[in-house]
């Protein structure tokens, strides 16, 4: 049995004294606060995109809407305005069909989701790292860790790609405390950000 303030022969105290049951935790709470951060800036990032895809879809739709009312508009005011109005019914038939193969509503869909995803895996973090941890056990601390590293991994995987544009944007939205839905903006950007 070892006295207290005993070391062992490298001069570096024993094990039972270098760990108390808060300091065995504190990687636990290390852990929460980077899934809580990754979590934060991935759904701010998720949203930009999802606002970046509906201002595509405007730009798209509208102008075929109103391309598409001329066409027709011309085609009934005159016989001799036909070649016009096919002219414009081609430039309104293409903008459709550029809207079609791009998606934009099923995109705004799909990063609003996974944004929503990313916000919900951010918020149980937070309440985990400042509410459940000091008060667990270190064996239900590293459980309760563990299901949220796997619900990040899967989130992360099932999210669909979100453009560099929108990473920079979220990234500017959080540095600026201006966070979606969020009662804490103290996050500080990822220093290992590769998108930095």
């Amino acid at each position: 049995m070892s006295r207290p303030g005993a070391q062992n022969s490298s001069g570096q105290p024993q094990a039972a004294e270098r760990s108390s049951p808060i300091d065995r935790k504190a990687p636990i709470a290390t852990e929460a606060a980077l899934i809580e951060r990754n979590a934060t800036y991935a759904s701010e990032a998720q949203f930009e995109a999802a606002n970046l895809w509906r201002g595509v879809h405007l730009w798209v739709a509208i102008p075929a809407a109103v391309l598409a009312a001329i066409a027709g508009g011309t085609a009934l005011v005159t016989t001799a305005g036909r070649l016009a109005a096919g002219a414009i019914a081609l430039a309104a038939a293409a903008l459709s069909s550029i809207s079609a193969v791009l998606g934009a509503p099923s995109r705004v869909s799909q990063h609003e989701a996974a944004g929503t995803n990313f916000l919900a895996l951010r918020n149980d973090a937070r309440v985990f790292r400042l509410v459940d941890l000091p008060q667990a056990s270190f064996a239900k601390a590293r459980s309760s860790l563990e299901r949220l590293e796997a619900r990040h991994d899967e989130i992360t995987t099932q999210a669909v790609l979100t453009p560099r544009l929108a990473w920079w944007l979220a990234r500017r939205r959080v540095n600026a405390g201006k966070l979606r839905r969020s009662i804490d903006a103290t996050l500080t950007p990822p220093a290992d950000d590769p998108r930095q």
